[in-house]
Formats: structure tokens, sequence, C-alpha cells
């Protein structure tokens, strides 16, 4: 079984990302296989009581330039970074806004009172690409329908 990565890891990753501007929402394709970010634009609050999915519940505003997202209702398996999960608690907000032409700066805070010990606060700057989007999968044999490696010690035959 293959999990996505989930909020707020799946940003962070050297992956292509499309970026899609629409009346009421920006999403998010991301290359990692069917990952897609909706970020709602609309005016909407959060549920709630969202249902935690890997990507969460974001909604978003404009401030001049700068996309304003918040991020609440994150699945506990959802990764920080590669093995380290969430823990149902995770709140990340991130400001996203193009720099010039070729270069966008996300600026990420992220908390989590159980994970973290304070705000956990990151700069990204992506760079435009100029080849095709590329469609990756990252699905390995040695992972147990929880996510987790599979450290059993084959049997020989």
């Amino acid at each position: 079984m293959c999990l996505p990565g989930g909020m707020p890891g799946i940003m962070a990753v050297p992956l292509g990302f499309e970026f899609l501007m629409t009346p009421g929402r920006v999403t998010i394709l991301v290359e990692e296989g069917p990952t897609i970010r909706r970020v709602f634009t609309d005016g909407r609050g959060h549920p709630a009581d969202p249902d935690p999915t890997f990507n969460g519940d974001s909604i978003g505003h404009w401030e001049g330039d700068t996309l304003v997202v918040d991020t609440v209702g994150i699945k506990p398996k959802a990764q920080f970074l590669m093995g380290v999960k969430t823990t149902g608690k995770t709140h990340v907000a991130e400001r996203i806004r193009l720099v010039d032409r070729d270069h966008m700066l996300v600026d990420t805070v992220v908390e989590d009172p159980i994970a973290l010990t304070g705000p956990w606060h990151y700069q990204l700057t992506y760079v435009r690409s100029k080849t095709a989007f590329l469609e990756s999968y990252y699905c390995d044999d040695d992972r147990d329908s929880n996510g987790e490696p599979d450290l059993t010690v084959p049997r020989s035959h």
C-alpha cells in the first residue's frame, strides 16, 4: 500500500508543483502520484470538525500579491519530514508569493503542540521549471499497510 506524504512535508520535497488559479480556489498539483491540494479562497472558514486527510483542510486569502494559506485537519499519518509523523493536532500557515518571473517563495510555520516544542519556521524558494510536469510514484514492496518499513527477516526457502 502506498501512503502519500501529506502536509506539511509534501511541500518540502524536491518534486514539481503546478499552481492552478481559478475563481474561489487555488489547486496545487504535486508530481507525487495523485497528490492534489485545494486551497479555498472563496471566504469560507474551516469546518468545525474537519474530516482529517493527508493534505488537510486549506483555506486562503490574498494579501496583495501573497497567498496566505491556513491548513488544519491533517491526518496523524501525514509527515513533517520523511519518517516524522504529525499527531492530528498540526496547524500549518503558509505565505506564498512570486519573487520574480521564475522564483516563488513559500514561507511556512508549522505548529503541533504534541510533536513540537514550539513553532517550526522555514522558507523554500521554488524555481520555475522549463521541462514538462512528470508523474512520480513512490511505492515500495518493503512497506506494510501502515506505511512503515517491514523489518521482518526474510525466511529461507
